[in-house]
């Protein structure tokens, strides 16, 4: 793997832990039209976007009633007024750190729009640390798909003039993994949770101290 050039980053579930609170405005906007999301549909939704969850819960739910574009707008309501909720996972400012500290630049690549995504980086007090924030509002201008697409990833290493296979990719969802490993990153999953395990990751981090020790091995 050589020498790294670069680090690009998730939001969502992974610089931010956000995770409980989306879930919990996408389970409250969904029951009041008439869906549901159960825990373990959240093998299939995690790591996707709101238009993709309005989809499924269409096709879930005949008496789901309300049309995606209002769905999307009451569920980014719902965000925005509980970002307090929103922290910096545990041990990634450490993690930051000692990039910076390596001369590393790093660069944060999502798939939410870019109100929710300033949001929570600006939540976590990470924003500093990053070269600049990757939305899937800039992939789309571009008319490129977003994860699990390689294009998000690879316009990420394209803004930060090195190649993607030099970059190391920090994610959390089975989507976002897929996205880097095929943009020819290496990637490092954090996982909450076993079933929500990537195979295909590169390293597998189950806690803060895991994630640091890969993280300094990676970058020495």
């Amino acid at each position: 793997m050589g020498q790294f050039q670069a680090v690009l980053v998730d939001i969502d579930g992974t610089t931010a832990d956000c995770e409980k609170r989306n879930r919990g405005v996408l389970q409250d906007v969904a029951a009041a039209h008439g869906g549901k999301i159960e825990a373990q549909d959240w093998l299939i939704l995690a790591g996707t976007n709101d238009h993709f969850i309005h989809g499924w819960l269409a096709q879930q739910f005949k008496h789901f009633n309300i049309a995606a574009d209002d769905f999307v707008m009451e569920v980014k309501k719902g965000y925005l007024q509980r970002a307090f909720e929103v922290v910096a996972r545990d041990g990634m400012v450490d993690n930051f750190n000692h990039i910076i500290r390596n001369k590393m630049p790093i660069a944060a690549v999502t798939n939410s729009p870019t109100d929710i995504a300033m949001s929570n980086i600006i939540a976590t007090g990470c924003l500093p640390y990053m070269q600049f924030v990757l939305t899937a509002d800039d992939v789309k201008a571009a008319g490129r798909p977003i994860k699990p697409a390689p294009d998000p990833y690879l316009m990420g290493a394209e803004r930060l003039g090195v190649d993607a296979k030099d970059c190391i990719v920090f994610e959390d969802s089975k989507t976002g993994v897929t996205a880097g490993v095929t943009a020819g990153c290496t990637v490092i999953q954090i996982v909450d949770d076993p079933a929500f395990v990537a195979p295909n990751a590169h390293y597998h981090a189950y806690n803060a101290q895991q994630l640091r020790a890969i993280c300094k091995k990676l970058i020495p």
